[in-house]
């Protein structure tokens, strides 16, 4: 896996612009609105007007420096109704509008969030005008709002919900953090966790919790 110590995002599978394309009409906008593209966390677009004949044309749209700290950048973005949402190096959520780069908002997790470790991505959910990122940063789950990426004070505790603390032993009893998007099904977020490769290792449970209320 290549590491970005730069911290430089360069999305170019989804951002990267063709100029002789942009006078073709229709223009088709199409989102990446889960980690991996799509449920089933493919990895891949069905979209055509990129292919083996214009792709030498591509130019860099424009850049983001997410390294805000020290680290490397592991991180898949999504893209919701036209909003870059991902993760900086020091495991700050950002916002940005896709088409420009220019960013909308930007979350501060630490220091309860801690700096260590990197995260593969996050999750968007929706109902009605609802709408919420989730974002896991080491032993804690964010729900943040979408458009000012304030944390919401109904969704556990502050905004946020402890993961250590659903486990056996308790949150002070053993070190659990989460690492990966968690998986969105209806009203529900779900996630495992982050589980060493030696023991004593954190358990592995898959849980879900009630997207609105963090009810376990």
């Amino acid at each position: 896996m290549k590491h970005w110590k730069t911290g430089a995002v360069l999305v170019g599978y989804l951002l990267l612009t063709i100029p002789l394309l942009r006078s073709q009409a229709p223009q088709q906008n199409v989102d990446w609105p889960v980690y991996g593209g799509s449920p089933g966390s493919v990895r891949y677009s069905s979209l055509k007007r990129i292919n083996q004949s214009n792709v030498a044309q591509l130019q860099v749209a424009w850049t983001y420096d997410a390294g805000d700290a020290g680290g490397t950048l592991e991180t898949n973005p999504i893209i919701v109704n036209g909003t870059l949402y991902g993760y900086g190096t020091g495991q700050r959520v950002f916002a940005l509008n896709a088409a420009t780069g220019k960013e909308i908002w930007k979350f501060e997790t630490a220091p309860a969030g801690g700096r260590g470790g990197n995260n593969r991505g996050l999750a968007y959910w929706k109902s009605g005008g609802d709408e919420r990122i989730f974002a896991p940063v080491q032993r804690y789950v964010y729900a943040l709002d979408a458009k000012s990426g304030k944390p919401l004070p109904q969704f556990g505790q502050d905004g946020r919900i402890d993961v250590q603390a659903d486990l056996r032993g308790g949150p002070e009893g053993i070190s659990a953090a989460v690492g990966h998007a968690p998986v969105i099904y209806k009203d529900l977020v779900i996630f495992a966790g982050r589980t060493g490769e030696s023991l004593p290792a954190a358990p592995g449970d898959v849980r879900a919790y009630d997207a609105r209320t963090s009810n376990l």
